[in-house]
């Protein structure tokens, strides 16, 4: 397993056939199901399918982390905007 840092990246590399295969699946969201759910396809696709329906595990865990996860809601009504777009960084 790779060093966690921020997003999720798997590097599988297998043996198969006497050809090297593998696959590299990069996400630049954080906590995202993505990734994951192309490996599992991956491993199941060329290694072998597996006694657990990898996809549902994904979403389990997908869900179970969006549980956690607090998302903000914009207001029904915004008002105009506090400070001026002078002030904000980057402009």
């Amino acid at each position: 397993m790779l060093p966690f840092t921020g997003r999720k990246e798997f590097c599988p590399l297998f043996v198969r056939n006497s050809r090297i295969i593998g696959i590299v699946v990069i996400a630049n969201k954080h906590l995202t199901e993505f990734p994951e759910a192309v490996q599992a396809e991956f491993l199941e696709r060329y290694i072998g399918k597996s006694d657990v329906d990898q996809q549902a595990r994904v979403k389990a865990g997908q869900a179970m982390i969006n549980d956690m996860i607090v998302f903000l809601k914009r207001p029904n009504t915004p008002g105009p905007a506090t400070i001026a777009p002078s002030a904000m960084a980057g402009t």
